[in-house]
């Protein structure tokens, strides 16, 4: 496909100028750049980033040496899906759009710095290695930022993307707000030859697709001073779609007529509202509780007619995802021997589906029953946690934590079945320091996979006639993980010079026992050892990355 792309990025200086900030400097005199420290955390200052001209966050910690964006995984409830990325020492409380669009809010100005946290085992980043600190400056004024993306496709029109966010303090309260909006076009054709066995052409087909995806959103974010913390909202409200047109035209070997014809319409909408909440506060001598809130409410629904010459599949599927999470945790902090942190977490998540299927072979539409075509799956789950942080000597450290988790899955419709689960996890790391620039750690965790709500319920696939019912019997598989972890960095932070190497092992091991392995692929025992590694160098941003597999 040629595509033709302009991007305009960076005019929001004119759009949303910033407000003026008191400095303390002399007129005329520049203060120097901040010289990154050798400690154990290695922190970048913003005025590492000036030869980048990075506009966002996201920017900046995409150049940070030694780094990478992890979004964590996509899993019910808050604590087991987090990323490696933390803002002002907190994870932000959003799930939809992920940390990427959390960052891409926060204009490049507004960062004072940025720390990498080597060994952080904490709950606000369950299983990283590595953890980005953003720091925000207080005195920060208001700030915009405004992108525009154009893609001219080969089917002649053109998909634009734009995005345009602001944030100030308006009664001190620290806002920002976005607005994005893109439609993106997939045109596709393709030619498919279809052989036998000794390589003669049997027939030939010709497809050509036309598909747009349009997506509309807007966020929200403030914090501020609440009962004697501080309290952060996210809102955010998306509105998505996807609809295509296929065509499919089937030759003979010989032939330059069709002999048959295929059209396939699908039309996909969705949309989703998510509020989160979260309120920290600082108890005692080095202690900081933090309550987490979130709910998040989607629907979606999708309809496809595939026809051909004697034959027509109608299908229509609406559902409805809701997830509601009560989350409390309480650490303490700062350089003590023994840092301990405990906390609990409540889900509550549910999943309604219902799907319509009908084909007409000649004699009008006909329903055609399936199995779980109307169902409803809930989880509740709880889950307590303790991790322990403890100092053996000044160059050695231990971290342990331990998690119990319990789970009530309950599935209505024509398969009903109640299920609990329950699991421990625990997890330990021993980290050694033998210097600032140089860290080793050797870990374990055990985690518990979860089930997709979607397994349960029914499906169709129109584009090769399958309908699938849904299994109602599924069971999660448990996987322990070790690993072994080099960091090492070199250079000066004055000379905007450093770099870092980053090579990683870690050995999997999944374990299913057979009376927990019903509807799954198999109930065997899988333990690839994998490994991988990352390096970067600034200013000129040379990176290298590698991955190994041996199963």
């Amino acid at each position: 496909m040629n595509a033709l792309s302009f991007l305009a990025a960076g005019v929001a200086a004119a759009i949303f100028p910033p407000d003026e900030t008191r400095t303390s400097e002399p007129a005329g005199q520049e203060t120097p750049p901040a010289i990154v420290p050798a400690g154990p955390d290695p922190v970048y200052p913003a005025d590492f980033y000036k030869p980048f001209q990075p506009q966002t966050a996201l920017d900046m910690l995409e150049r940070t040496p030694g780094f990478l964006l992890s979004e964590g995984t996509s899993v019910r409830g808050f604590g087991g899906g987090a990323g490696n990325v933390l803002i002002d020492g907190q994870r932000p409380t959003v799930k939809g759009g992920g940390i990427t669009e959390v960052l891409r809010r926060i204009a490049a100005s507004r960062v004072e710095r940025i720390v990498l946290l080597r060994g952080s085992d904490a709950a606000e980043a369950q299983g990283q290695t590595l953890v980005a600190n953003v720091v925000l400056r207080v005195d920060a004024g208001g700030s915009g930022n405004v992108s525009a993306t154009f893609s001219h496709t080969s089917d002649g029109f053109v998909s634009p993307s734009v995005r345009a966010s602001h944030a100030r303090r308006i009664a001190g309260w620290q806002t920002s707000i976005e607005l994005s909006g893109e439609v993106t076009r997939y045109p596709d054709e393709g030619i498919y030859f279809d052989r036998d066995a000794a390589g003669n052409l049997s027939s030939t087909r010709k497809e050509s697709i036309s598909a747009k995806a349009p997506e509309y959103g807007l966020a929200l974010s403030t914090s501020g001073a609440l009962g004697g913390g501080t309290l952060t909202v996210n809102l955010r409200l998306n509105k998505e779609g996807y609809s295509s047109d296929r065509a499919i035209d089937i030759f003979a070997a010989a032939d330059e007529t069709p002999e048959s014809r295929r059209d396939i319409a699908y039309d996909e909408k969705g949309r989703s509202g998510e509020l989160g909440l979260d309120w920290t506060r600082r108890i005692g001598s080095g202690w900081t509780t933090k309550l987490v809130g979130l709910g998040r409410a989607e629907r979606f629904t999708t309809d496809e007619d595939y026809v051909e010459a004697d034959y027509r599949g109608l299908s229509s599927q609406v559902q409805k995802p809701m997830e509601l999470v009560g989350r409390g945790t309480v650490t303490r902090e700062g350089d003590h021997p023994i840092r301990p942190e405990f906390g609990a977490e409540v889900a509550y998540n549910r999943l309604s589906s219902l799907l319509n299927y009908a084909e007409d072979t000649g004699g009008g539409l006909v329903a055609v029953p399936l199995a779980n075509a109307a169902t409803r799956v809930s989880e509740l789950r709880g889950e307590a946690f303790a991790n322990l942080t403890v100092k053996l000597s000044r160059k050695l450290n231990l971290e342990a934590g331990i998690a119990a988790e319990i789970s009530q899955i309950r599935v209505t419709g024509e398969a009903a079945q109640e299920q609990t689960l329950s699991y421990l996890k625990p997890s330990a790391a021993l980290v050694w320091s033998p210097s600032g620039k140089t860290q080793v750690r050797f870990g374990m965790r055990r985690t518990v996979d979860q089930l997709d709500f979607g397994d349960f319920a029914a499906s169709v696939d129109q584009a090769d006639g399958r309908p699938l019912g849904g299994n109602s019997g599924l069971r999660p598989a448990r996987i322990t993980r070790a690993l072994a972890r080099i960091d090492h960095r070199w250079g000066r932070g004055r000379r905007h010079r450093r770099g870092s190497l980053s090579p990683m092992a870690y050995r999997t091991a999944r374990l299913s026992r057979p009376a927990n392995g019903r509807g799954s692929a198999g109930n065997d025992r899988k333990r690839p050892a994998m490994g991988h590694f990352h390096a970067g160098h600034a200013p000129a941003r040379r990176r290298a990355r590698g991955r190994a597999r041996d199963s």
